[in-house]
Order: C-alpha cells, then structure tokens, then sequence
C-alpha cells in the first residue's frame, strides 16, 4: 500500500508514483478541501519554484513544514477529476453528507499495518458515535468522533466498513492455521487496494509463509461464509422522545441468570409503571384463562400466516403448540403509556432494534459460576 504524509497546513496527504509527488487525498475541514484548489490525484510539479519530480514524500513534507509566509504551488491537474470538478479560489465545497455510526470495535492505528497515513488515522473504542463525512475512498472513511470540534480539527481516517470485514475474517482464517503466517504475496489484490481480478477462480490460493508457501481459500469465499457475525458499524440517530411515550426495556442474558426473576420484581415492585406482554398461542383456551388476559388464544394457521410475515419478536413451539411474542402485544402497552418489560434470547434482538420500537436492550451478566450455583440451591434449584 503507498505511504502517505500528512501536509496539515493544507489538510492533505501526498504519497510518490513512481518518480511524481501526487495529492493521496484531500482532509475534510482543511484548507484544501475548503478552497478546493487540490483535488485526489493531482501531481505536484514545483512548490515555490523547487521541482518536486524525484523526491521522496518525506523529503516533500520536511520542505513544506520548513516554509513560512506565502507557499506557491505547480500542479498537473488528474484528468479523471479535473473534467468534473471546479477550482474557482473562493467557490465553497458542498456541504458533507453526515452518517452517524457507532462503533463496534477497537481501534488502534499503531497497531494497523494497513492503514495509509497513521498520523491522519482516528483512534476510538467500541461504544464510540463516529461522525462519518466522507466515504468516497471505499477503504478509508472519514470522521470526527463525537465531541470533536471539526472547525478546529482535521477529520480523521477509520477503516471502511468493508475493509474492517476483510481485516477480521483474514485474521480469523489466519489463525486457523497451524504454521506461522507470514504476509500475503499481494496484500494489495486482498484488502481491495488494487484492481480487482476480472475472475477470480474458485480455488486454494497459494501465500507466502515463513519456512516456505501454503494454500488457504479466497477471501471472498471465506467472507460470504462468515460475515453475518462480523460487526464493524452500526448506524445510529438522535431520538428525542415524544412526551409519554415509554421505550420498552430488554433484560437479555444466560439462561439462569434470572432475568425473569428480575422482570417480575420489576412489575411487583411498580405496577404502575411496568407491565409485560400478553403473549401469543395456538394451544386451546384452559378453564378461567381470559383471552387478552392470560394470552392471546389464536388458530395454528393464524398463528403461522403472522410468522411468516413477520409480526413475531420471538417464537417458539412446545408440546406442539406455538408460543410467541409480537410486535403488536408490545406496541400495545406502550400506548397505555408504560414500560414494556420482556425477556428475549440475543437471536430475537436484532429484529427489535431494527424497529420504531427503539428499546433499551440491558445484558445480565451472570455471577462466578460458584455464586451461581449458590443462588439457585437457595432458591430450591439444583443441577445448575
């Protein structure tokens, strides 16, 4: 991957292409990006008066941090950019599309061999809202993390969402192997910083270990497996609640732990203020059961034509009768102005948070296993 400099003085990275010095990318909230006298892929021919051809980026960047006053640039316009843009000094850049993500790991960039200009990178943590500005490099986003002020700072650089899969699901299989792992022949063809291959075939790939060579699956193929439990981003908005309107509360966590034991002190403890759901079923009414009550009693076919489309949270059969919770049950309580409280498995969560049910979802971390066990023998159960 080409190295690249940061120039902050004018908010952009300069990387060599052979003998040229060429713009790698333009900074959000520089001077460059603001002016838009550079664009990504211009080559720099002369910085007051000095030629540039033949020299190293860190012998351009030692130049251009040493210069004071008025700086004079030479440029050989990218022809592929310059035909769709305008460079009117004065002109105003767009304003950016803003996408708010939360963050799903950590990040390092020491840590990155990958990254192209480790000085522009932005370091965060799991948990952190990253306000994402630019995602016109499909490798390297940029963002601010939430507080920064970005009329005081650069944006920095996070991994794609994309790029960050790629990274994880290499490690993974990297590990996978028994030998030690050196690095890919052509890292570039396997993180996407290179064309892609017109065809890729279905085969062993062969990689350079130390000690010698050995075969592993394309990436591709490996991903297309595994993706469904890689998370990088999630993208997230500000809600402002509405006066009244109650978001539900998910207790999730190990069987055992006790989140129904905890749900039911809940409702015990402030009835008032929280209620569960009225359940769904296919089993046939019991004498003194109320429908609406106790459960909403419906036919198995009905209780099926909802599942397929969808209106269950969580469902589930036993003694061949359906059980299930639905969306419907939830909204219901929510109208009535109070605080749905539900147990779920983690499976049955992402359907929820996808919807305008907004709720907060807390894990019930279990105790030590010794503790657990002691729990449950005073509670009269045993076997734990």
């Amino acid at each position: 991957m080409p190295n690249e400099i940061i120039y902050y003085s004018q908010g952009a990275t300069v990387r060599n292409d052979g003998e040229r010095v060429i713009v790698g990318r333009v900074v959000k909230g520089g001077i460059a990006e603001k002016s838009r006298l550079l664009q990504e892929g211009d080559e720099i021919l002369e910085v007051n008066g000095v030629d540039l051809r033949g020299k190293s980026v860190t012998e351009v960047c030692d130049m251009l941090r040493s210069i004071t006053g008025e700086v004079t640039f030479v440029i050989a316009p990218n022809e592929d950019t310059s035909k769709n843009s305008t460079r009117q000094l004065g002109s105003k850049a767009p304003a950016p599309v803003v996408q708010h993500m939360r963050a799903m790991f950590d990040y390092e960039p020491e840590d990155d061999f990958y990254v192209p200009c480790k000085e522009l990178a932005l370091k965060f943590q799991k948990g952190d809202i990253l306000h994402v500005i630019s995602m016109s490099d499909e490798n390297w986003w940029q963002a601010y993390r939430e507080g920064d002020d970005p009329s005081q700072n650069l944006a920095g650089l996070i991994p794609s969402a994309n790029f960050q899969q790629q990274v994880i699901q290499y490690n993974r299989e990297m590990e996978k192997e028994t030998e030690p792992i050196g690095v890919l022949k052509s890292d570039k063809q396997l993180f996407g910083c290179a064309k892609k291959q017109k065809e890729r075939k279905k085969k062993l790939q062969k990689v350079t270990v130390l000690g010698g060579t050995k075969e592993v699956r394309p990436l591709d193929e490996i991903i297309s497996e595994n993706d469904d439990d890689i998370f990088t981003y999630e993208e997230v908005s500000l809600y402002l609640s509405r006066t009244g309107r109650k978001r539900p509360i998910v207790l999730c966590g190990p069987e055992g732990v006790g989140c129904l034991e905890l749900r039911q002190k809940l409702m015990e403890y402030d009835k008032d203020k929280y209620a569960g759901v009225v359940p769904h079923t296919s089993r046939p009414k019991r004498p003194g059961e109320q429908d609406g009550v106790h459960y909403h009693f419906v036919t198995k076919q009905s209780f099926q034509d909802d599942s397929r489309l969808g209106k269950f949270i969580e469902w589930g059969e036993y003694q061949k009768h359906y059980y299930g919770t639905s969306f419907g049950s939830v909204k219901a309580v929510v109208e009535r102005g109070k605080i749905c409280l539900l147990t779920l498995k983690a499976q049955s969560l992402k359907a929820l948070r996808s919807s305008d049910l907004l709720p907060y979802v807390i894990f019930v971390s279990p105790p030590a296993l010794q503790q657990l066990k002691r729990q449950k023998e005073k509670q009269g159960l045993h076997n734990v």
